[in-house]
C-alpha cells in the first residue's frame, strides 16, 4: 500500500468502507509500457466502465499526490441589515456560493479550452475521464469543498444546491450523462426512447464530439482511443458503421463539423485520422444540431429538425485501424464523394480582431471570395502547409436550418490535392454562405462555373 500514491490508497480506503472487495485502477491492471497489452486492455473500457459498481473520481486532484480527501474551510457567513416597510430591521445571513463546476467544459462556457472547470476540478477536463464519466452507472466526486454523486439520472450533492446549476427536474440536466444513458436504456425516469434511437442518437454522438474535443489529451494520438469505449457502446444500438469518429448511418451531418475555437493548432504530426474526420485535427469542434440539455417534453425526432438537404453523395468509406479492433486510433481512411465543386486559390490575409493581428484565410473562386474556417494552422511548416496562391477545390455539401428559422448556411468543404497521394485531396477547411432566407440564388451563383466531380478524400 505504501508504494501506492495518495489518491489510490485513499481509493482503497473508501472501497473498504463501502464493503466493496475489488478495485480496478486502469494504470495498474493495464501493462503501461507494453504497446499491444494497452490497445488489446483499452478497447475493453466501455465494459469495465459500465459494469462497475462504483466509480470514485479524485475530481478535485491534478495528479497522483492530490488524493481524495482535502481539508475544506469553514463557511464564512456574512449578515445584513435590510430596512423594511414597518420600519423594523430585517437581519439576513448569507455564505458564499459553493463554485460546484461539474459541467463539461464547452457545453457551459463554449469559448476556448479553459474555464472554471480547470481551477475547481482538473480532473474533468482530461479527455480520457470523459468516457469513463459517462460510461459509469455511479460515479462519486471528490470536490474541494464537498462530495458529489452522479448516477444516469440525476447529481446530488453535500450542500444540495447543485440542482440550481441545471439538474433538477424544471431545469434539464446537461447532456454529459443523462442523454447518453437515455439514448442507450430503453426506459429513463418513465420516458420511453425506443421509438428515438435514430437521428437523436446521431445527434447525441456529435454533441458528445463537441464535448470531448474541448478537453485536453497528453497524446494527440489517443484522439480516437480516448473516446473508443464510448463509441463502442453506442455501437450496440446503433447498428451502424463506425469510421474514424464518424458513423456511416450519419455521414452526411456528421462531415459538417467545424473548428470552434480561433486559437488553432497545426495537424497532428503523425496524423491522427483522415482529414475528413474531425479527429485529425487538435482543436475544439462544433457542430450545428447538438443537443446541450435534456428534456423529455422536447422532441427529438428526425422530423422535428430544421430544414436540411445535402447535395454530394457519399459513395464509399473506408478506414483500416492501426491496432486491436475498430474503435481505437486509424491508419488509413479514405471518403470517396461526388458532389458540384469549383476550382480556387487560397488567400491570406492579417485583419486586428479584440486589438490584436489574427490570420484569416479565403478562397477566391470565378463566382467571389469567401472567408473560411480552416481546420488548422495552414502557415505551420511541414508537409501540411498551404500557402497563399495555393490551388484548392470547394465541394458544395450541405445546405442547412441553423438554429432560428431565419438563418440559413450553405456548407461548403475546401480541399487541396495531396502531396503524398497525388489525385487524391484532403480537407483543409469549410466555408459557408449565410442567408435570412434558403440560399438557393446564393448557391447557384457562388457555383455558376462549377462541375460534378467525384473526389477521394485522405
Amino acid at each position: 500500500m505504501t508504494s501506492l500514491s495518495k489518491t489510490f490508497q485513499d481509493a482503497v480506503l473508501v472501497t473498504r468502507r463501502l464493503g466493496i472487495k475489488y478495485i480496478w485502477i486502469d494504470s495498474l491492471c493495464i501493462i503501461q509500457d507494453s504497446k499491444l497489452d494497452w490497445e488489446t486492455e483499452s478497447v475493453k473500457m466501455a465494459e469495465v466502465y459500465s459494469n462497475a459498481y462504483l466509480t470514485i473520481a479524485a475530481t478535485q486532484s491534478r495528479n497522483g499526490d492530490g488524493g481524495l480527501f482535502v481539508n475544506t474551510p469553514d463557511f464564512e457567513v456574512s449578515d445584513s441589515v435590510l430596512p423594511t416597510v414597518t420600519g423594523d430591521p430585517y437581519r439576513l445571513l448569507f455564505r458564499r456560493r459553493i463554485d460546484h463546476h461539474l459541467e463539461v467544459i464547452n457545453i457551459v462556457n463554449p469559448t476556448d479550452r479553459g474555464d472554471p472547470t480547470s481551477s475547481f476540478h482538473p480532473l474533468l477536463t482530461r479527455a480520457w475521464v470523459y468516457q469513463e464519466r459517462m460510461l459509469s452507472t455511479r460515479v462519486l466526486h471528490f470536490g474541494p469543498q464537498e462530495i458529489f454523486f452522479e448516477c444516469r439520472s440525476d447529481l446530488f450533492c453535500e450542500c444540495g444546491r447543485i440542482k440550481f446549476h441545471g439538474s433538477s427536474d424544471s431545469s434539464p440536466i446537461s447532456i454529459t450523462k443523462l442523454l447518453h444513458a437515455s439514448a442507450l436504456d430503453s426506459e429513463v425516469d418513465g420516458y420511453d426512447w425506443v421509438d428515438v434511437a435514430g437521428y437523436f442518437m446521431a445527434r447525441l454522438w456529435r454533441t458528445l464530439i463537441t464535448s470531448y474535443t474541448a478537453l485536453h489529451l497528453t497524446m494527440t494520438s489517443d484522439r480516437l482511443p480516448a473516446i473508443g469505449g464510448l463509441a463502442k457502446h453506442m455501437a450496440v444500438r446503433r447498428k451502424s458503421s463506425y469510421l474514424a469518429g464518424i458513423w456511416e448511418d450519419s455521414i452526411n451531418d456528421d462531415l459538417l463539423w467545424i473548428i470552434r475555437t480561433t486559437l488553432k493548432t497545426p495537424r497532428p504530426s503523425p496524423r491522427t485520422a483522415p482529414t475528413w474526420s474531425w479527429a485529425s485535427v487538435d482543436s475544439s469542434v462544433d457542430v450545428w444540431d447538438a443537443v446541450f440539455v435534456w428534456d423529455p417534453d422536447l422532441d427529438y425526432e428526425e422530423d422535428s429538425r430544421g430544414l436540411c438537404e445535402h447535395y454530394s453523395t457519399v459513395l464509399d468509406c473506408q478506414v483500416t485501424p492501426s491496432g486491436v479492433g475498430n474503435y481505437g486510433g486509424i491508419a488509413y481512411g479514405l471518403l470517396r464523394i461526388s458532389g458540384l465543386t469549383i476550382e480556387g486559390v487560397l488567400e491570406r490575409d492579417n485583419v486586428i480582431r479584440h486589438g490584436k493581428e489574427t490570420v484569416v484565410h479565403y478562397v477566391v473562386v470565378s463566382t467571389g471570395r469567401f472567408h473560411i474556417h480552416a481546420d488548422y494552422v495552414l502557415d505551420s511548416p511541414g508537409p501540411d502547409q498551404v500557402l497563399s496562391g495555393a490551388d484548392v477545390l470547394c465541394l458544395r455539401m450541405s445546405f442547412i436550418q441553423d438554429g432560428a428559422s431565419d438563418n440559413f448556411k450553405l456548407i461548403s468543404l475546401v480541399l487541396r490535392e495531396s502531396k503524398q497521394q497525388p489525385g487524391k485531396f484532403e480537407r483543409i477547411g469549410c466555408f459557408f454562405i449565410q442567408s435570412t432566407t434558403p440560399p438557393n440564388d446564393l448557391q447557384r451563383s457562388m457555383y455558376a462555373d462549377g462541375s460534378v466531380r467525384t473526389v477521394d478524400i485522405v
